[in-house]
């Protein structure tokens, strides 16, 4: 049996929310949900691993959207993210404890030896009961390979209740504090330097997240800023949700590698976004979807292997444009780029926002892309030669299920 623990990890957290009275308390985008949040954090944790989306044997994901959303998400987010087809995939229910719920499952797999290495992913996207959560998400990378420097998780405690988690908050946290405090008597002297919490940190850390309450991530965010702020630290972790309270040794190395992608300042409320968005004329689980999942979701390209030439999308390019050959290899876009051009339409279809501006991007491999923005960038904010990078986002909505693309960010 081998070793497992944590080597990378990322945090991606939405740059739009209201303030609040205990702080900031974020929100998603208007094109933004649980899958594009667990997508762009899993995306800084595999940049943060050498061995990349290939070395990954197993994905561990645990989404809260809330009720109204449905579709294959555990999968959209293993092809968003390149993972290798046999990559076994495991849901977890998304409550409080997801994030470690889903981590312990990793590291028992990881050590038993059933897989090598295995990706937890966790994103909160409801605000749920009195919109108290804010939208995030965290991913981390669990390997047994020694010769990188790795976090080693160890469970020390752990107390359960008869809670109604969705009931009035107030009660709630009351309910909690008193599991909290039950589970971690007696342990502050017992090695550790420092104690982090799960549903909200506290007052005046360098977190830069006030105290928000990130739901189904909330654990795997504290992790990963542990890991990230506490270097060579014995940290307790307290994780909390769903009538438990679990306690964890992390003992932290330095030079654990984690990405933290974290909005500064002031937040701006986000656009309404339409409940359904512009019409489809294919249901999503049709043929031309299964075919071209790579294209959306990842900008899969071919590159001719006579002339170089580079054919985008390349399920409709069969014959090279430049030498009319008909031998591919594969080839990925660029995802960042700079505006060439762009344009603010204000006279759209039914089912798109009153506004919304179009970029034409030169990629940094000097190929083109056209695609949207975000519903909250405005035209005057846009100017050619902009740098600006490619992000999933929400496209819109067939019957229930969410339909991703790229769409162009300011970078």
């Amino acid at each position: 049996m081998s070793k497992a623990g944590v080597p990378a990890g990322g945090v991606y957290i939405p740059r739009f929310g209201v303030a609040g009275r205990r702080g900031r308390r974020f929100q998603c985008g208007s094109d933004e949900d649980a899958v594009t949040l667990a997508v762009e954090a899993g995306e800084r944790a595999l940049a943060r691993w050498p061995g990349g989306a290939a070395s990954v044997g197993g994905l561990f994901v645990a989404l809260s959207h809330g009720p109204e959303v449905h579709g294959p998400q555990s999968q959209i987010v293993r092809e968003s993210l390149d993972l290798p087809a046999a990559a076994r995939v495991a849901t977890v229910e998304p409550d409080g404890l997801a994030g470690v719920a889903a981590l312990q499952a990793a590291l028992d797999a990881v050590h038993h030896g059933t897989i090598d290495t295995a990706l937890v992913v966790a994103a909160e996207a409801s605000p749920g009961a009195d919109n108290r959560r804010s939208a995030g998400a965290a991913a981390v990378i669990v390997s047994a390979a020694a010769s990188n420097p790795a976090v080693e998780i160890e469970e020390v405690a752990r107390r359960s209740g008869l809670t109604h988690d969705g009931g009035d908050t107030r009660f709630l946290q009351h309910r909690y504090q008193a599991l909290v405090q039950e589970a971690i008597e007696g342990l502050e002297a017992n090695g550790f330097d420092d104690m982090i919490f799960s549903g909200g940190f506290p007052p005046g850390g360098s977190t830069g997240l006030d105290s928000a309450d990130f739901g189904a991530a909330g654990s795997l965010v504290a992790l990963v800023h542990a890991m990230r702020a506490m270097p060579a630290r014995t940290v307790g972790l307290v994780a909390y949700g769903a009538g438990q309270v679990g306690v964890f040794r992390l003992r932290i190395p330095g030079g654990v590698d984690c990405g933290w992608d974290v909005p500064d300042g002031a937040l701006e409320p986000p656009v309404p976004s339409a409940e359904a968005g512009p019409a489809l004329s294919l249901p999503a689980e049709s043929p031309y979807f299964a075919r071209t999942w790579g294209e959306s979701l990842r900008l899969d390209a071919a590159r001719c292997e006579r002339c170089d030439h580079i054919a985008f999308p390349p399920s409709q390019r069969r014959i090279c444009a430049g030498c009319h050959g008909q031998r591919w290899r594969p080839y990925r876009l660029a995802r960042t780029g700079v505006v060439a051009s762009h344009i603010d339409n204000h006279f759209l279809p039914t089912g798109f926002p009153p506004r919304l501006v179009f970029a034409l991007g030169e990629l940094d491999d000097g190929q083109r892309y056209w695609a949207p923005m975000p519903a909250e960038v405005r035209g005057d904010a846009v100017a050619i030669g902009d740098r600006v990078a490619l992000h999933l986002r929400r496209f819109t909505v067939r019957d229930g299920l969410p339909v991703y693309g790229m769409k162009f960010v300011p970078d």
